[in-house]
């Protein structure tokens, strides 16, 4: 087995992203998710050998012994793959270092060295395959060259960006080290019935859930440029076609804006709160995975359970969750911030919930909870969104306090199913306070487009 270099693996991982997000496979969803699959295998977990079987399995969701010689889809796929990667190294990757061949018969890819091949002359950022370490931090220049100077938005830029490194190798670490404090759980939920309910809905015994991770890079670029990403454009990737474009009609550095896209990073803030779900899916003895959103997959998002942190544009895969709730987060461009919006609420009330700066108002924290089918109906979806770290604990803490749930169940309509009836909360809490007697619940109620429960 060949032993790589930090070196050779962030190099051979920056190759990878640049295929995947090429014009040859940026558009084919299937052909990508099976090309970043077996290179993660490779790259990240030493596999030598992968079968077919486990491919159709894992990768288009055939079942673990399903009949090869009946269905030929990894075949076919694999065949097409091939091709693309070819014309890829002959087109646009045509000065890549290193070449991709994927074997017949064994699908482990080959990462073989060009004869006399040149590396490429532009420096190139891009993101690792979870589940590595995620890459350095990208250093913000106060003055992109040419460009105006980035006074509003490079401190933001700066500081999500140190942070990212710190963020997910202990998120991760806590995510899945967590398992082993769990037991403690069981005991707090005999006396939680209502918390257990709850989280049995999402994560259910014997079952699977996935926590989704928000995008922060995504988010700072539509801050940046003004240009939306709709959840199609962020699945396929076709939103990195216009990213320097765009970033050089706002006067922004545009290479220095598409290696920024390519980074993996998330909130800082969402560490705990991944830490205290990770230790309930576990004393449930739920199947909880931990997940980047540029990574999910539609079918995960219908049909499985989903946690998806974030707001609809740090996190696209919310979009689709929007039409069913009342509550929507508005982004005020003259702080930065985010705010939430009741669609209920008359046109003069509409803004009631948005930031004022002067002192003559105290400052306070929101939180939404929004928990509602997933986009099949056949299992359940958590969103949670709120203005900042502190409210986003206070809202972990909620789900997780009996009285709360309490408190949150009188004000549903009684639901006479099985199971914790859906719901749409806003939490309001003192700016920095992470006590939940400081905490009002503004809005509860029942989402006006819920399926039927999912047992």
């Amino acid at each position: 087995m060949e032993v790589l270099t930090s070196t050779d693996l962030k190099a051979k991982k920056e190759l990878v992203e640049r295929v995947a997000a090429s014009s040859l496979l940026s558009r084919s969803a299937r052909l990508r998710d099976l090309l970043l699959y077996l290179c993660t295998r490779v790259l990240d977990e030493g596999a030598q050998e992968i079968h077919e079987l486990e491919v159709g399995h894992r990768v288009f969701g055939r079942d673990a012994q399903y009949d090869t010689i009946a269905d030929n889809i990894v075949r076919v796929h694999a065949s097409m793959l091939r091709k693309r990667l070819n014309e890829y190294f002959e087109r646009e990757g045509r000065d890549e270092h290193f070449l991709i061949e994927i074997p017949k018969g064994n699908y482990a890819p080959l990462f073989v060295e060009r004869p006399h091949g040149r590396r490429r002359t532009e420096p190139a950022e891009s993101l690792a395959l979870a589940p590595a370490p995620w890459p350095d931090p990208l250093p913000i220049p106060a003055h992109a060259p040419g460009s105006a100077p980035l006074r509003q938005l490079a401190w933001p830029f700066r500081i999500a960006a140190a942070l990212a490194v710190l963020f997910c190798g202990l998120s991760i670490y806590l995510f899945w080290s967590s398992r082993a404090a769990a037991h403690s759980l069981t005991g707090a939920f005999a006396s939680q019935p209502d918390v257990r309910q709850f989280w049995a809905g999402m994560f259910p015994q014997a079952g699977t859930a996935t926590v989704v991770l928000d995008d922060t890079s995504l988010d700072f670029y539509q801050q940046a440029t003004g240009q939306p990403v709709s959840l199609a454009e962020y699945f396929d990737r076709s939103y990195l076609t216009s990213v320097e474009k765009n970033a050089a009609a706002a006067r922004l550095d545009p290479a220095l804006a598409y290696s920024l896209m390519l980074k993996r990073q998330s909130s800082f803030a969402y560490s705990s709160l991944v830490w205290k779900m990770a230790q309930i899916a576990a004393g449930l003895h739920c199947a909880a995975s931990l997940q980047f959103a540029r990574d999910l997959t539609f079918r995960q998002v219908k049909s499985g359970n989903v946690v998806l942190l974030g707001n609809p544009q740090s996190n696209p895969w919310i979009q689709p969750f929007e039409s069913r709730a009342s509550i929507e987060w508005i982004l005020d461009p003259e702080n930065h911030m985010y705010y939430p919006r009741d669609k209920q609420a008359p046109a003069a009330r509409s803004d009631q919930f948005r930031a004022v700066g002067d002192d003559s108002h105290p400052r306070v924290g929101y939180a939404t909870i929004s928990y509602l089918p997933n986009l099949s109906g056949s299992g359940n979806a958590l969103l949670l969104t709120a203005t900042g770290g502190s409210a986003m604990g206070v809202a972990m803490d909620f789900l997780n306090d009996e009285s709360s749930l309490k408190a949150l169940l009188a004000r549903l309509p009684r639901s006479h199913g099985a199971g914790f009836p859906y719901f749409e909360a806003l939490l309001k809490t003192a700016r920095g306070s992470k006590e939940l007697n400081s905490v009002q619940i503004l809005i509860a109620r029942t989402p006006a487009a819920s399926a039927p429960r999912a047992q």
